[in-house]
């Protein structure tokens, strides 16, 4: 899966923003999604800010 590495900060902005369904920049409706990879490489797809919380130790990854 490709997409950009982003940091939490980052990851739970744009959680935010897809509970919203709106774009911050208000460039219409909020498409991306957001992913958890762990070291073994495996992607979990995230939902809520909390979420990254809960993923201590993953990088995250916006595709879209």
């Amino acid at each position: 899966m490709k997409g950009n590495v982003i940091s939490a900060r980052r990851a739970k902005a744009e959680l935010k923003q897809q509970a919203k369904g709106r774009r911050a920049d208000g460039m219409g409706v909020y498409t991306s999604a957001i992913f958890a990879v762990n070291a073994a490489g495996e992607y979990k797809a995230l939902s809520t800010p909390e979420d990254v919380d809960a993923s201590p130790g993953s990088m995250f990854v916006i595709v879209g």
